[in-house]
């Protein structure tokens, strides 16, 4: 799943695949699927941000096909698992 990490205050450090970025308060980043990544406070004070995934198509389709197959069920979903 893509991840958006956007930060609110503050500014943040971000690694993707070892390469370093600076984003700071109104801006965003996103770390693709399969990419490692890691982030830090990047400055002394307090960091606000938000973050988000992205479901890919694919998952998307296959949640659809839960949520269906759950309605015809009477509404009791199977157990459902986030894939990586």
């Amino acid at each position: 799943m893509r991840a958006i990490f956007r930060v609110v205050d503050g500014e943040l450090r971000f690694v993707i695949d070892g390469e370093q970025h600076i984003v700071r308060a109104g801006s965003e980043i996103i770390a693709e699927p399969g990419t490692v990544h890691a982030l830090q406070n990047g400055h002394p004070r307090l960091m606000q941000f938000r973050a988000a995934q992205l479901l890919a198509m694919d998952t998307l389709r296959g949640a659809l096909i839960l949520l269906l197959l759950a309605l015809e069920r009477g509404g009791k979903p199977a157990a459902f698992v986030s894939p990586a």
